[in-house]
């Protein structure tokens, strides 16, 4: 067993996309050190070699929220 560490980091932008209820769309780019293609490769039935260090990344997630109180 191997132990690695890394350091992720990530900026976003959270948008209301209505007044009646508290649903959203997030953005966030997000940059990752994590270095899993060792893993990957060693895979029973792997015939690639990957490399997940440095990974720029743009994510896109819609939260659906309820009723606002009034």
């Amino acid at each position: 067993m191997e132990w690695r560490h890394s350091l992720g980091i990530g900026l976003g932008l959270d948008i209301y996309v209505s007044d009646n209820n508290s649903s959203s769309v997030e953005l966030i780019l997000y940059y990752q050190g994590i270095e899993l293609g060792n893993t990957l490769s060693e895979l029973k039935f792997s015939t690639t070699n990957y490399s997940t260090k440095d990974v720029l990344g743009l994510g896109i997630t819609y939260y659906i929220g309820t009723k606002n109180k009034e």
